[in-house]
């Protein structure tokens, strides 16, 4: 019975239109489970990568612009989220790979950023150094020494 409803639902997710299932960030915002909110977050972010870069393609670069926006909103959100929680980053697996995630993000941003053109490379290395920044809170706060009590 889970082996079928395994299979048709990699047929359901291979026949659906890309973007209807995608992740919105409307719909993280008001995911009430933090660790899902932040699930949510992450894809959207890899979403908006992927729309930015097809638009970069066309040469919409408002387009481009603004999914890049909104790929900085989800990983601040993202991050936010796993705050929220109250979890010792130290030991939770949820902040390890917010970390991933994030680094993964970040290295697609960065080869992404070098197929732009002079202008739109400096129109988004704020985005790049933000997202670097909140890479490096992560890591520090998983690789901060045990507080003594």
């Amino acid at each position: 019975m889970i082996r079928a409803s395994a299979i048709a639902a990699a047929v359901l997710l291979t026949f659906t239109a890309p973007g209807t299932l995608s992740a919105d960030l409307a719909q993280a915002r008001a995911e009430r489970n933090l660790d899902r909110r932040t699930r949510l977050a992450l894809d959207n972010g890899a979403l908006q990568l992927r729309l930015a870069a097809e638009a970069n393609k066309s040469g919409e670069w408002l387009k481009t612009r603004a999914a890049l926006d909104e790929l900085g909103e989800s990983i601040d959100l993202a991050y936010a989220s796993q705050k929220e929680t109250g979890r010792n980053p130290r030991g939770a697996r949820q902040y390890k790979n917010l970390e991933v995630r994030v680094r993964g993000l970040l290295k697609t941003l960065e080869e992404f950023q070098r197929t732009l053109d002079f202008q739109q490379r400096e129109e988004t290395e704020p985005l790049v150094e933000k997202i670097r920044r909140v890479h490096d809170e992560v890591l520090q706060s998983i690789l901060a020494p045990k507080r003594k009590k």
